[in-house]
């Protein structure tokens, strides 16, 4: 009887003491980035005031991520030239689309990643000007949308950053 007794007085008393709200740690000129808080998949999060160097000579961070559809990109490609531009055409029926979707939904684009999604089976004109021949591929491109380098099968932002660097 008292073995059973035991684990149900032994519970209670943890969950007294990990929700009790005290906490030992202590406040600091630039705290971290508690649990609580929410980043946006992709997004980049900038030091504090207190932690950048005055006079500083590091390069400033790369812009966040960004997947963006072809018109808008094809709109004003200049405003992207900070950034390494990948079109992506993709099919919905596509399972490595699909994967890969979910991976950027996931985990957010890459910074310094600009992905232009483009619809493989509507857009035949952009499939025929960049040499792309089955869905699921990657043409890294200049500020110039000229086609730098093309692949397919990699199926994370951090694959296709990689690929683009």
């Amino acid at each position: 009887m008292r073995r059973r007794l035991l684990p149900l007085l032994i519970v209670p008393a943890l969950a007294l003491t990990a929700c009790s709200g005290t906490s030992t740690t202590t406040a600091t000129d630039d705290p971290a980035p508690s649990a609580a808080q929410s980043v946006t998949p992709g997004a980049s999060v900038a030091p504090s005031e207190s932690t950048k160097e005055k006079g500083s000579s590091e390069p400033s961070a790369a812009p966040a991520g960004r997947l963006v559809p072809y018109d808008e990109w094809q709109a004003d490609p200049a405003s992207y030239a900070d950034s390494d531009v990948v079109l992506y055409f993709a099919a919905s029926w596509c399972h490595n689309c699909q994967d890969t979707d979910a991976s950027l939904e996931a985990d957010g684009v890459p910074a310094g990643l600009t992905l232009v999604k483009i619809d493989y089976d509507e857009r035949t004109d952009l499939r025929q000007e960049y040499g792309v021949t089955v869905q699921h591929t990657f043409v890294l491109v200049d500020e110039g949308g000229t086609r730098q380098d093309i692949w397919t099968g990699t199926t994370t932002g951090a694959d296709i950053a990689a690929r683009a660097a």
